[in-house]
């Protein structure tokens, strides 16, 4: 949990409304240790994007709850960039990597490659023959 309370002491002053958002990045974390993430800050709260392994991901063709309804394995992975985009459109006011060892900041355009990257290699993996 060290990573999240580093996390917390560089960004909280960001946050002036939705400071709860830290216990549910608090939870999400200690849920999933050593998962890679970015974390963005607002002055209207936190977003943390988790890059999980595919195993978090629903087998092909199952479809599990998703928001407001439910959703394949495509469209958790494409909610997550959806969330990141979006979010860094609407003035961060900081954004933190956490690589599975270290924190580090970052910015939009590092952020997106980051992201790009991860998204790139689940896809590869969605396509491949042993997770079909």
């Amino acid at each position: 949990m060290q990573v999240f309370e580093e996390l917390k002491s560089k960004t909280e002053k960001h946050v002036k409304n939705f400071k709860s958002d830290f216990e549910i990045d608090r939870s999400a974390i200690s849920n999933y240790p050593n998962t890679p993430f970015l974390h963005i800050t607002r002055v209207y709260g936190t977003s943390l994007i988790l890059f999980n392994k595919l195993e978090t991901y629903p087998k092909k063709d199952v479809k599990k709850n998703y928001l407001f309804g439910k959703g394949d394995r495509l469209k958790f992975l494409e909610g997550k960039k959806a969330t990141l985009e979006f979010y860094l459109k609407n003035d961060p006011k900081s954004i933190y990597f956490f690589d599975g060892i270290s924190l580090k900041k970052f910015d939009k355009q590092k952020a997106l490659q980051e992201f790009e990257k991860y998204y790139n290699s689940i896809i590869l993996k969605f396509e491949s023959k042993e997770n079909n």
